[in-house]
C-alpha cells in the first residue's frame, strides 16, 4: 500500500487465505487464520496474543522461536512472567536501583532482588513477614546476611547477624562424619589447614589444632587432652605444667 489502510467496522481484511487485519472493538487486530498460528491485537492495555480467529488469549503464545529469536529487547518499564523466561545472552537493567521482583499466584511480591543505595550493594529482600534484608553482597565483596552493612564489623567479609538463640550449623550427613572449620594462609600441603577446629561424629569429640597439628582434644565424656586423646579429666603430653 502506498497510502493508509482504513477499516471503519470490524469487518477484516483479507491477506490472501493466510490472515487478516482487522478492527475489532476498535482494536488492530492481526492474525493468522491457519490452524495453530497466532495473531496480535493492538488494545488498550497493551500488545496482547490472539489465536487464528482474533481472539484474546491468555499464556498460551510464544514471542519469538528457540530457532528464530529477537535480538535485543528494550523496556522503559518492567517485565513480568507468568512462567519461566530463558536468555540466551545478558539480562542488563540498567537503573540506579532495579530489581527483579518474585511474586505468588496472587501478585503479591515476597522477595526481591536488587541494587540498592549509592554504594551499589546487591541485596536479596524478603516482603514475607516482618520483612527486611535477608543478604547483602556489598561493592567492595564483603557479605552480610540479615545486615546490610557488614562493613561496620572489625571481621567483616562475612557476617551474620543472629537474634536470641540464631547461630550458625554445620551439619553432618551421617554420625560418622568428621566436620572442620579450617584457617589457611596458603593452597598446599598444611598451608591448607594450619589451624583448625573439627568435631568428630562417631566419637562425639572436638579437636583444635595449630600450626597443622592436633593440640587439644575433649570428648565425648568431657575429659581434656592436651597433646593426646584423654583418659581422665585432664591428660597432659609432656614433662612439665606450670602454674603460676
Amino acid at each position: 500500500f502506498a497510502g493508509n489502510v482504513k477499516s471503519d467496522s470490524t469487518t477484516a481484511f483479507s491477506v490472501g487465505t493466510i490472515g487478516n487485519i482487522g478492527n475489532t472493538a476498535g482494536d488492530i487486530n492481526i492474525y493468522s487464520t491457519s490452524a495453530g498460528h497466532n495473531g496480535l491485537r493492538m488494545h488498550a492495555e497493551g500488545v496482547l496474543p490472539t489465536d487464528n480467529t482474533g481472539t484474546i488469549i491468555d499464556n498460551d503464545a510464544d514471542l519469538g522461536y528457540p530457532t528464530y529469536r529477537f535480538k535485543d529487547l528494550y523496556l522503559g518499564g518492567s517485565i513480568t512472567s507468568g512462567g519461566g523466561a530463558t536468555f540466551a545472552g545478558d539480562v542488563i537493567i540498567n537503573k540506579s536501583s532495579g530489581k527483579i521482583d518474585f511474586r505468588n499466584g496472587s501478585g503479591s511480591s515476597r522477595y526481591f532482588l536488587e541494587l540498592a543505595n549509592s554504594n551499589n550493594d546487591f541485596q536479596i529482600n524478603d516482603r514475607t513477614g516482618a520483612g527486611g534484608v535477608r543478604m547483602t553482597i556489598q561493592s567492595g565483596g564483603n557479605v552480610g546476611i540479615k545486615t546490610d552493612s557488614p562493613s561496620s564489623y572489625y571481621a567483616d567479609d562475612l557476617v551474620v547477624k543472629c537474634p536470641s538463640e540464631g547461630g550458625i550449623t554445620i551439619a553432618s550427613n551421617t554420625t560418622s562424619d568428621l566436620a572442620y572449620l579450617m584457617f589457611a594462609d596458603g593452597t598446599t600441603g598444611s598451608e591448607q589447614y594450619r589451624g583448625q577446629i573439627a568435631y568428630n561424629h562417631s566419637t562425639d569429640a572436638m579437636s583444635f589444632a595449630t600450626s597443622g597439628s592436633g593440640r587439644l582434644i575433649i570428648d565425648g565424656s568431657g575429659n581434656v587432652g592436651i597433646g593426646l586423646d584423654p583418659v581422665y579429666k585432664l591428660d597432659v603430653r609432656g614433662d612439665r605444667i606450670r602454674l603460676n
